[in-house]
């Protein structure tokens, strides 16, 4: 659960005049405690809120909405050829395409057409190598483990 998750959850716990689930009130108590025990520090510091050092433009609600992007980006990307530049070039050309005409090009199945509008309403870069850093970059969160070389038989382990 990220930061903006835990908040939603508590509002709506404390709309209802019910207890906040964990890790949520875990969260909230020490954020608040922090802020009650910190002159100088404001609420978006004590609750982790405020951007890093260095990144004044990249908020939470701006980082979640990158996740999501390079989420899609990586589900698209395997839905063509796998993560790889190929892959890349072809969802910029998709990109491209929409943002310059309005309509995509008959190729993308539904699915991925409907990656396609989002990651144009998230913003994602149109050009293959921007794509393909974004691919790069973010390829340790998204990577799915291929257990086809893995040997089926069971190994025990002594305890």
């Amino acid at each position: 659960m990220d930061k903006v998750e835990a908040l939603q959850v508590a509002i709506e716990a404390m709309q209802r005049h019910e207890p906040i689930p964990e890790p949520a009130a875990s969260w909230l108590a020490d954020g608040l405690r922090w802020f009650l025990e910190h002159e100088g520090v404001s609420l978006d510091q004590a609750l982790e809120l405020r951007p890093p050092r260095g990144g004044a433009h990249l908020t939470v609600w701006r980082q979640r909405k990158m996740a999501e992007r390079n989420r899609l980006l990586h589900e698209l990307a395997r839905s063509l050829h796998g993560v790889c530049w190929r892959s890349a070039v072809v969802i910029g050309g998709w990109l491209r395409e929409l943002r310059d005409s309005g309509k995509l090009p008959d190729e993308p199945d539904t699915q991925q057409a409907v990656n396609v509008y989002l990651l144009d309403l998230l913003g994602a870069p149109v050009s293959g190598s921007q794509i393909w850093r974004t691919l790069q970059e973010t390829a340790h969160l998204h990577r799915i483990p291929d257990y086809s070389q893995v040997d089926a038989r069971v190994v025990e382990r002594s305890p």
